[in-house]
């Protein structure tokens, strides 16, 4: 959840109280209809683009229904991963991919934060850094020189794309433009 939650409804609940929690419980029953009642053949294929510290745990209560694809710039993030998720990735219900993704292939600066969740391609927007309580999180602390890829380009071992996650701190847009086909295909 977000480390700045804004109060909302007359400051009495944050957006996380008033829109996570009812989906966590409505992903719980789902998920618990789907697996009872065998709705799905195939596993559900989700690309998870900007895993760096996990996925979300909401997928895991489908357990062998969802089939992930998880992509991250950072190498590093990526080796713990397969430490943390040994598990799944022996089943082959994940798979770990180390890609920076954008619109073409090329290079660019992943810059790292003092915040490990806020890495990025873009560097941070200082007139939005200053709003957070501690804006030094947002200090680049070093860069590392990556070579971009396209969605497309990365071949995904799915049967099927059903779910895209995009948590990139701004690439957004970006990844979607070289993820044409991707997205088309289904």
């Amino acid at each position: 959840m977000n480390k700045v939650s804004k109060r909302i409804d007359g400051g009495n609940k944050t957006a996380d109280q008033l829109l996570y929690r009812p989906f966590f419980e409505i992903s719980c029953a789902l998920s618990q209809h789907v697996r009872d009642n065998d709705l799905i053949a195939a596993p559900i294929g989700v690309v998870d683009c900007g895993v760096g510290r996990g996925f979300d745990p909401r997928l895991e209560m489908f357990g062998d229904l969802v089939s992930i694809v998880g992509i991250d710039a950072d190498a590093q993030e990526i080796q713990n991963l397969r430490i943390v998720y040994k598990d799944m990735l022996n089943r082959g219900k994940l798979v770990l991919l180390n890609a920076a993704l954008w619109s073409r292939h090329g290079k660019k600066t992943l810059k790292i934060t003092k915040d490990a969740d806020g890495y990025s391609l873009l560097s941070p927007h200082l007139a939005t850094v200053e709003n957070f309580p501690d804006p030094s999180v947002n200090e680049v602390i070093e860069e590392i020189e990556v070579d971009l890829t396209p969605l497309d380009a990365i071949g995904l071992s799915l049967e099927s794309v059903d779910m895209i996650k995009l948590d990139v701190e701004g690439a957004e847009l970006e990844i979607l433009k070289g993820g044409s086909n991707t997205l088309s295909d289904g």
